[in-house]
């Protein structure tokens, strides 16, 4: 804000001089024409008087000579003297003429040339019957003609009149010139003057500018060491949590596993009480760090939504049935009111929507002592599909002011210090919840009257999903002892951890066999056939990316290049389920293992095997075709071959020229033509890709792709192997 402002106020000195030098050059600009124009006029008319004392000057030369050449006629009359005579009158009336139109615009001057026009023509009249007298040789008469008409007096008075018009003139030629020296002055000052002015702003304002795209520049390079410096910190911080993450959630896992495994011994009721007083500290220190590092990830923009098909009614099972012990235990009834014309499937993640569901009622639960406590769920239908879901929870609590309401949904924010210290929490719960529902797109607030209770209410738009049968629901919790059979191969360095994931996998009906390291992984293999790897990510010798890859290569053996893989990590930060499915993995379990969660993974991958076409997708498409009559399976097959390699190819093109966009829309178009045919593994690694983060590096993406193109291979030769009918042997293109 600072450098802003600083760079605002800089921009606007060069702005200002622009502007004041547009304007000064506008006014000198108009200036010089008006002086230009001043100056062509008085030039005109100092041409003008020119013109005017020449005309005068070839007047008085005309009439003098008239008189020369009558003198000169009548002391020797010859017919060329006649002539010149006759020449030299009409030029004097031509003259008088001329002299006229030049001087008609000045009356004084009229006036003159009128007593002056006068006296010539008089003076010419005269002349010109003494002319008539000579012609007719009478000598005496016509002398007595000259002699009358040559007067020394007349002549003076013509005389003097054309040199009163010649000394006006004159006067007003000095007072043009004048006048046009000062103009032609006045221009050379003002175009001068520009010039200066237009140097001095020019330079000013390139100084300016100059000087601005320095401190610009400045300010760019100190705001860019000062975001390298905070990405920096930012970096060491999740490098921190990271580490800290895994080192604490390792210890942790060995902690809840085995309080687990104890729930399953015959214990007396003050053992039962111990481990139930482990199993909620256990719970809330790892609530505690799953908060710290969702705030990590959202400072860092790493936060990611899923968007997934889920079961509303099984999101509000599950849910509750976490909070339920909590709320018995200090006697509060726990309600439950749900609009029964509300769509049973959504489109979303219903593990965010969890999360904040069970901070306000952890909350609820957490700040009554008596009465109620309900969630509610409404909806709202909007256009396309999409419905607006209300969800509201209502305790009969100790209640808060406006203030403390203003400061709720703040990082570490808690109220005030009486009720921190007496209900305790780290005030990071309500920040997280709303920071989520506006990634969802939605609106989360809360009323209160203290004394009396609280109402925290979100919505949230979801789009409605029709049923799936491969929808993936958050279950409410089961007993799910001894109901999975298989050969688990958990590759764990932390013997504490090989004895937790012992015992659960045992609880499960599971066989397993523990190794260190991947390369003892890969021996493993090489020596037993397994059904399913729990692997862990960070090991000695060779750790589980490496392994997993070497895996999908063929090295332990052609057979297992298949085999599900599931990475089990203590590091829940930025990237880590990216870099297991790159390596690839199969699916996730976050440290520390909930037993459910695991064995919900378990019976999943262990159903699925290595098969990787669903065949009971293609058993539906058969149902469709004795319906319809039409051949549907060995068709879409075909395309399916012919057009994935195709696909891949330009996923690899686009990736090339950067083009990420055009790679997730690719990599969507493959994820629907896999699922028609129940290509189930190929169709998760797609919808990765279409769903990759933002900031995926090109590195990652392109060992996604690869991972894509290995499980192209593996659907391919699967297709083939059902037999389906007519089938192209298009193989595909080997894009590596």
């Amino acid at each position: 804000m600072f450098i802003r402002k600083i760079t605002e106020k800089i921009e606007d000195v060069p702005k200002l001089i622009s502007r004041l030098g547009l304007i000064v050059l506008v006014l000198i600009a108009g200036l010089t024409f008006w002086s230009a124009r001043e100056y062509v006029k008085s030039v005109r008319w100092r041409t003008h008087s020119h013109q005017v004392i020449a005309q005068i000057r070839s007047l008085n030369l005309a009439f003098h000579e008239a008189l020369a050449h009558q003198r000169g006629y009548f002391i020797s009359p010859d017919r060329q003297s006649e002539k010149r005579y006759y020449q030299a009158k009409d030029a004097v009336r031509s003259g008088i003429y001329n002299l006229g139109l030049l001087i008609a615009d000045n009356p004084e001057q009229m006036t003159r040339l009128d007593k002056a026009s006068r006296n010539i023509l008089s003076r010419m009249s005269s002349l010109d019957s003494a002319m008539g007298s000579l012609q007719k040789n009478d000598k005496n008469i016509a002398f007595l003609n000259i002699n009358e008409d040559l007067r020394q007096a007349h002549d003076n008075e013509t005389s003097q009149f054309l040199s009163q018009l010649e000394e006006e003139e004159q006067r007003l030629l000095g007072a043009r010139e004048e006048k046009s020296r000062t103009g032609f002055i006045r221009i050379s000052i003002l175009v001068l003057g520009g010039l200066i002015t237009a140097f001095i702003l020019f330079f000013s304002s390139t100084f300016l500018w100059q000087r601005e795209m320095m401190l610009r520049f400045k300010a760019e390079h100190d705001l860019k060491e000062t975001n390298r410096k905070i990405k920096k910190a930012s970096d060491l911080k999740t490098s921190f949590l990271t580490n800290m993450s895994h080192e604490i959630r390792t210890p942790l896992n060995g902690i809840t596993g085995m309080v687990k495994l104890l729930e399953h011994t015959t214990l007396s009721t003050q053992q039962l009480d111990y481990v139930e007083t482990i199993k909620t500290s256990s719970s809330a220190l790892l609530s505690l760090i799953n908060d710290i590092l969702d705030l990590s990830k959202i400072e860092s923009g790493k936060f990611q939504l899923e968007e997934i098909n889920f079961e509303m009614a099984s999101l509000m099972k599950s849910t509750l049935s976490i909070v339920d012990f909590a709320a018995k235990s200090k006697q509060l009834n726990l309600k439950v009111e749900i609009d029964p014309d509300l769509p049973d499937f959504f489109l979303g993640d219903p593990l965010r929507l969890r999360q904040v569901l069970l901070n306000l009622l952890n909350n609820a639960i957490k700040f009554s002592d008596q009465g109620d406590v309900t969630l509610r769920v409404t909806h709202k239908t909007l256009p396309d599909q999409t419905v607006k879901v209300y969800f509201e929870v209502r305790d009969q609590g100790i209640g808060f002011d406006n203030e403390t309401k203003a400061r709720l949904f703040q990082n570490f924010s808690q109220g005030d210090e009486s009720t921190s210290r007496k209900y305790g929490g780290s005030g990071l719960g309500l920040s997280i919840s709303k920071q989520i529902v506006d990634m969802m797109k939605g609106h989360i607030d809360a009323e209160s009257i203290k004394g009396i209770g609280s109402k925290f209410f979100f919505e949230v738009p979801l789009k409605v999903a029709s049923y799936d049968n491969k929808a993936e629901t958050v279950a409410s919790i089961r007993d799910l002892n001894n109901h999975l059979h298989g050969y688990v191969l958990i590759a764990e360095d932390n013997r504490i951890n090989q004895k937790v994931m012992t015992e659960m996998v045992g609880l499960l009906g599971c066989r397993c066999y523990v190794v260190a390291n991947g390369q003892e992984v890969l021996n493993a293999l090489g020596n037993d056939t397994f059904d399913v790897i729990l692997m862990d990510g960070q090991m000695p010798v060779m750790d589980g990316y490496e392994a997993t890859r070497l895996i999908r290569e063929g090295k332990a053996g052609e057979r297992n290049k298949l085999i599900p893989i599931l990475a089990t990590s203590a590091n829940a930060i930025k990237g880590d389920i990216e870099r297991s499915l790159e390596a690839g993995m199969n699916d996730y379990i976050s440290k520390p293992i909930a037993y459910n969660d695991l064995s919900v993974k378990l019976e999943k991958w262990l159903r699925h095997g290595t098969s990787v076409i669903d065949e009971s997708h293609i058993d539906k498409l058969r149902r469709q075709e004795s319906l319809s009559g039409k051949i549907l399976v060995p068709e879409l097959v075909n395309i399916f071959m012919q057009d994935t390699p195709q696909g891949l190819k330009q996923m690899q093109h686009d990736l090339s020229q950067n083009n990420f966009k055009s790679v997730r829309n690719v990599a969507h178009n493959l994820k629907t033509s896999a699922a028609i045919l129940g290509a189930i593994r190929f169709k998760e690694i797609a919808e990765r890709i279409e769903r990759a983060p933002e900031d995926i590096t090109e590195e990652q993406m392109a060992n996604l792709i690869s991972s894509l193109e290995r499980e192209m291979s593996f659907a391919i030769e699967s297709l083939k192997s059902l037999k389906l009918g007519p089938i192209t042997n298009n193989e595909p293109e080997n894009n590596a």
